[in-house]
């Protein structure tokens, strides 16, 4: 990521820039762990809806619709990040989006509506083992999963996540951080 611009890293955007705002707090999704999860997603992307969490820079969902995802919906409570993120969806002509300007909890507990790919990457300031624990348990409780969905979790805790009994680990990383990719049974 250099002067505040990171790329897509592969499908129909490959390497289109994308604006970000100056903030210490917002890490986006490394282009090293971008392309490791999108290799273990490669196959179940297509004509799925996700949901980011935490959009920030919007990224990951970004790149999802590169590789051909229905829709993305983007959760984000930056005024600042959802402008730049509205401009990079404009600079990439992209219509099968949703921007939510709002608290990620508690917009997420009045609005259940399933989804298949589910991206946590809370900002470092908001980074605790608790808020993503009960975000899972709040995307559980309140419908935001189908079977056989997936839940992309960044942290950098090295303390195991407590998650519904119903998921299984499917894929994980270590770098940095710890990248976690669960399904729903």
């Amino acid at each position: 990521m250099k002067n505040n611009k990171i790329h897509i890293i592969s499908g129909k955007f490959y390497k289109r820039k994308l604006l970000l705002i100056n903030n210490k707090q917002m890490k986006p999704t490394t282009n090293f762990m971008r392309k490791t999860l999108f290799n273990w997603l490669k196959n179940n992307l297509k004509n799925y809806i996700c949901l980011d969490c935490f959009a920030g820079s919007g990224v990951l969902g970004l790149e999802s619709l590169s590789h051909n995802a229905k829709k993305i919906i983007f959760i984000e409570n930056n005024y600042n990040s959802i402008k730049k993120l509205k401009k990079n969806i404009s600079f990439l002509k992209i219509k099968k989006n949703k921007i939510i300007y709002n608290n990620t909890l508690d917009w997420l507990m009045h609005f259940g509506n399933p989804q298949n790919i589910v991206f946590i990457d809370p900002p470092f300031k908001d980074l605790d083992i608790f808020l993503i624990e009960k975000l899972i348990f709040i995307l559980e409780k309140y419908n935001w999963l189908k079977s056989g969905s997936f839940i992309y979790i960044e942290h950098s805790y090295y303390k195991k996540i407590i998650i519904p009994k119903n998921f299984l680990l499917y894929k994980k990383k270590k770098k940095k951080s710890i990248y976690n990719l669960y399904i729903k049974n």
